[in-house]
């Protein structure tokens, strides 16, 4: 059913999870209980969604920010490569990978 085994590795996943959570999607979906009750025609094996415009120029991958104590992510100013990398790397670390992850 799926193209991996773990979910959490499915990359089609993850990316559809950060849409929802920026509220990207032209179509009202703001869940993925919302994604799963769409349908697929038969005749079809996959479906498109249109982005919002409003989200057209926000990069998927920000720049985490410390606001008020409180640590979130920026709005607006994309993921520098150092903390990308230093991300990916760990995520390899704990996901069990003998060599570390690079891009």
């Amino acid at each position: 059913m799926y193209e991996v085994d773990d979910l959490i590795f499915d990359g089609t996943i993850l990316m559809v999870t950060l849409a929802i959570l920026d509220q990207a999607f032209k179509a009202e979906i703001s869940s993925v209980e919302d994604i799963y009750k769409i349908r697929v025609p038969p005749a079809r094996h996959s479906l498109e969604f249109d982005w919002s415009e409003d989200v057209l120029d926000i990069p998927v991958f920000r720049r985490p920010e410390s606001t008020s104590g409180n640590i979130g992510t920026s709005p607006t100013q994309p993921i520098r490569y150092q903390t990308y990398i230093r991300y990916l790397q760990r995520l390899g670390i704990v996901s069990g990978f003998m060599q570390i992850l690079t891009s």
